[in-house]
């Protein structure tokens, strides 16, 4: 009996096994799960700098990232006050955002206008982000806490 030495395996093969990513429809309810994690969509904004007519600058905030899935959750009792997230102090935050892992944000952003599954607006902030930290578990969420602007 003569032994056959393993042959390698493509990486859309050992997809369409079930491999690392899990079959199709695995991938497929994984989405479908996420998406109903994220219900709520927002408009992560960038801040630009730019000169005014006598040499200051100014602030000025592009919405970026318009309808980010995403989920806002307000204050909880052990929410509020100090805490350690992303390994730095956080001081009164009052709101805590998820979005998709791979979604880009920074503490230089901001968010606006966030709306319900139907559509309608739930607040339009703005918000400060305080920290952002990704989640370990699978690589699923982004997490950020948020105090309103005033």
């Amino acid at each position: 009996m003569t032994r056959m030495a393993p042959q390698p395996i493509r990486m859309s093969e050992q997809l369409d096994r079930g491999g690392a990513a899990g079959t199709p429809r695995e991938r497929q309810d994984s989405w479908q799960v996420s998406k109903a994690a994220l219900p709520d969509r927002c408009t992560i904004q960038t801040r630009t700098l730019a000169a005014d007519t006598f040499g200051s600058q100014v602030e000025t905030w592009t919405s970026t990232y318009p309808a980010v899935a995403c989920r806002l959750m307000g204050a909880t009792a052990g929410f509020g006050g100090e805490r350690i997230f992303a390994a730095r102090l956080i001081n009164q935050a009052d709101y805590l955002l998820v979005v998709a892992y791979e979604q880009s944000l920074s503490v230089t952003d901001r968010i606006a206008n966030v709306t319900g599954p139907d559509g309608a607006i739930r607040d339009a902030g703005p918000f400060e982000i305080l920290a952002v930290g990704k989640a370990l578990s699978e690589r699923a969420a982004t997490q950020a806490m948020l105090r309103r602007v005033t």
